[in-house]
């Protein structure tokens, strides 16, 4: 018993919703058993209630009439105003407008400017006057006397291949652009146009500054 009592305390919300729903159950019974064919009755020895109807069929006489004034007779009720119709929307169209195309921008170029660039002459070349230092080949050939007894020496100066002068010529005379310093049988002595002193062996060249025509 006091196991039972424990279970029903620690229990106590189920016990609760088991009372309900049998109490409930009862309740749903008796009203059920108390449904008949006459009404409604509650308990035993309870007498059905029919309460009289005074309305009869005249009284839905007006459903009729209304049907009748709907097929073409007036209707007392209405204001005999008619109710518009709704208007139509009217919709207005918006041209369409065709897009813009820009105009083309004419952009003037200016006209290159031709600048004259006055052409410089070459300046002519200006054809020296007179003789010309130059390099020259001095080659000495031998010592001799002339027809006046005087001793002399015998050499060549070639400027080019094709221009070869010979001289003879004594002790302090020029010819050529050289002067004639001294003259042994084995060398000769020369002074060149630049004033340099040159000594030549007999049978060989030298090369210096000499005048030309």
């Amino acid at each position: 018993m006091d196991e039972l009592i424990k279970i029903l305390k620690r229990e106590w919300e189920l016990c609760l919703l088991g009372c309900a729903l049998l109490v409930g159950a009862v309740l749903l019974v008796v009203v059920l058993s108390s449904n008949t064919a006459g009404g409604w009755t509650f308990g035993r020895g309870a007498v059905s209630v029919n309460r009289p109807v005074k309305l009869n069929k005249s009284a839905f006489s007006f459903l009729q009439e209304s049907n009748a004034m709907v097929t073409g007779e007036r209707n007392p009720f209405a204001s005999g105003l008619s109710v518009p119709e709704k208007p139509k929307p009217v919709v207005v169209k918006t041209p369409v407008k065709p897009p813009q195309v820009p105009e083309p921008v004419k952009i003037e170029t200016p006209e290159p400017t031709v600048v004259e660039t006055p052409v410089e002459e070459e300046p002519k070349q200006t054809v020296p006057q007179g003789p010309q230092k130059v390099i020259g080949v001095a080659n000495y050939s031998f010592m001799n006397m002339n027809t006046s007894g005087k001793t002399v020496a015998v050499f060549s100066i070639k400027t080019s291949p094709t221009d070869i002068e010979n001289y003879a010529l004594g002790v302090g005379e020029s010819g050529g652009g050289v002067k004639v310093l001294a003259i042994t049988n084995d060398a000769l002595l020369l002074l060149d146009a630049s004033g340099r002193r040159w000594k030549i062996p007999k049978g060989k060249t030298c090369r210096m500054v000499v005048l030309k025509e």
